[in-house]
């Protein structure tokens, strides 16, 4: 299912008095709607579907899959509707079992309690399957920490322990990701040497891009002799947002610290970025870097409108998958008396959106290929049709 942004009226109502004028009704509505473009772009069950009929040949033998990342259910969805699943995992924040599938729960972003148990039952059943076995892995962003088995001489706590201290730190996701290589047996291409004379394929929605496939999820199943697909990114959200907006795709991702990129991207052109930037913890407050970047935002708007949130429906502790800043959130936080810079250095950017509403709240949306911002300059909030 299409994943569409919950909170439409609250986003209408700031608080603190101060009403929506009708051009900036018009902006957030256009921002709202390219937002969910972009989700519709990469929706999970959709993305396998396409890329299952593209697939060159017909997947051959016994069918087992291994779903594991935030898109594993939507993912595992499609292939049971396609293929005749005789068994498997899909591992995600629900644990459920899914048709033929073994429900196990993974947590994010640190490992689940259970993490080494079920870690170890994947294992085995990797190493039980044989030649005539085609192995479909369904992968996505967040599996890293669904799918973990520590390394011998190191324990789930340390991996758990390393994972929140480079979080804290800002560490770019691909030394992340790197380091959880080197803790586990299962990552860097481990789970897919355990499968050995199976054939394996890969179907991966990438939260990573530009990197590659062996990043995301930190590769558990992508190593030689693998077939690996990309199945959906965060250019491919952004293009289809931007398509919508009538903007311009920035297709370098965003990288670096959310609060100063929040203030350096905005030129005064209707444009359209994705990424994963950073934040570096250093208060007390609630909120990601999707809330992080506008709040960093708020001083150099141009008169324009700016949504950041991300296509996963979470940004970071206390609900929400972003927000929008505009000339309204300035008058509420005025009337409010908040000040950004007071939240911004207790890193309380999700109390502040909070307290102006604006907020966006999606719930979680079943996909994850990283964040997605959008800018609409002061003309074309000033003449936005509808």
């Amino acid at each position: 299912m299409v994943a569409r942004v919950l909170n439409r009226p609250t986003l209408l109502d700031p608080r603190g008095g101060v009403g929506l004028r009708p051009p900036e009704i018009r902006a957030r509505e256009r921002l709202l709607d390219a937002y969910e473009a972009g989700l519709a772009a990469v929706d999970a069950e959709e993305a396998v579907r396409r890329a299952l009929a593209e697939l060159p040949g017909d997947v051959e033998g016994r069918v087992v899959v291994l779903a594991f990342g935030k898109a594993a259910r939507g993912m595992a969805r499609a292939a049971l509707a396609l293929l005749p699943v005789a068994d498997g995992f899909v591992i995600d924040s629900s644990g459920e079992d899914l048709g033929a599938l073994r429900g196990r729960p993974g947590g994010h972003p640190v490992p689940h309690p259970d993490a080494a148990a079920v870690g170890a039952e994947v294992l085995d059943f990797a190493r039980s399957l044989g030649a005539a076995d085609t192995a479909l892995c369904l992968v996505s962003g967040g599996g890293s920490a669904m799918l973990e088995l520590p390394a011998r001489g190191h324990t789930l706590d340390e991996l758990t322990s390393e994972t929140e201290r480079l979080l804290r730190a800002g560490v770019d996701i691909g030394v992340i990701n790197a380091r959880r290589a080197q803790l586990s047996r299962l990552k860097g291409g481990g789970l897919a040497r355990a499968m050995g004379p199976a054939t394996v394929i890969n179907l991966v929605l990438s939260d990573v891009a530009p990197l590659g496939p062996e990043v995301v999820a930190s590769g558990p199943t992508v190593a030689p002799g693998a077939v690996t697909r990309l199945v959906g990114d965060g250019l491919t959200a952004a293009q289809a947002a931007a398509h919508a907006l009538g903007a311009e795709v920035c297709t370098t991702p965003l990288r670096g610290e959310a609060r100063r990129l929040g203030a350096a991207l905005i030129d005064g052109n209707d444009r359209v970025w994705f990424g994963e930037p950073h934040v570096t913890v250093r208060g007390s407050g609630r909120g990601g870097r999707c809330r992080e970047l506008a709040l960093g935002a708020i001083g150099d708007l141009r008169g324009g409108a700016l949504l950041a949130a991300g296509t996963d429906g979470v940004d970071g502790p206390g609900g929400g998958a972003g927000a929008i800043v505009d000339a309204a959130v300035l008058r509420a936080a005025a009337e409010l008396g908040l000040d950004a810079d007071e939240a911004l250095a207790d890193n309380d950017s999700g109390s502040f959106f909070d307290a102006v509403g604006a907020t966006v709240t999606t719930g979680p949306t079943g996909t994850n290929v990283a964040d997605l911002v959008l800018y609409l300059s002061s003309s074309a909030t000033a003449t936005s049709p509808r």
